[in-house]
């Protein structure tokens, strides 16, 4: 009888893997994934679905590879339609079932020449010291020139 995936560092025994596994399952199922094997063997598809489900034991499995779950054909089961459905993903709202609605992003403005607006107004403070400073320096130059 194999006792340890060869993927992992042993860290679980055969049982505590298989438990594992049926947990996983679960989760997977109900978010419309398709069912790991309960084989008790510590591998990269049991490691990915951890990961996936944010399995608690997963720090235990002390996994080197992972592989990716794979989608059930049928996708998710859809919950029954009524106020006794859950809520969804985002959590409970005051407007309805849905969710809070989340405000909508701010419009990134290309700006001139692609520049963002505030990159602008920077290189525009940056231009006008610049001329101060020139005109500065002009002034101080023909003062000393007037003088001499």
């Amino acid at each position: 009888m194999r006792r340890y995936g060869m993927y992992g560092l042993g860290a679980m025994n055969s049982a505590a893997i298989k438990v594992a596994q049926q947990e996983i399952n679960t989760v997977l199922v109900a978010q419309g994934y398709e069912p790991i094997k309960v084989d008790g063997i510590l591998g990269p598809k049991t490691c990915g679905a951890a990961r996936a489900v944010n399995h608690p034991a997963l720090a235990e499995m002390g996994c080197t590879r992972f592989t990716v779950p794979v989608r059930s054909a049928a996708g998710p089961p859809i919950p029954p339609p009524g106020p006794s459905a859950p809520p969804g993903p985002i959590g409970p709202s005051p407007v309805g079932p849905v969710g809070p609605i989340a405000p909508a992003p701010a419009p990134v403005s290309a700006g001139i020449f692609g520049f963002d607006t505030k990159t602008i107004l920077i290189g525009a403070g940056v231009i006008g010291l610049g001329v101060v400073v020139v005109y500065a320096l002009k002034k101080k130059s023909q003062a000393g020139a007037a003088a001499a």
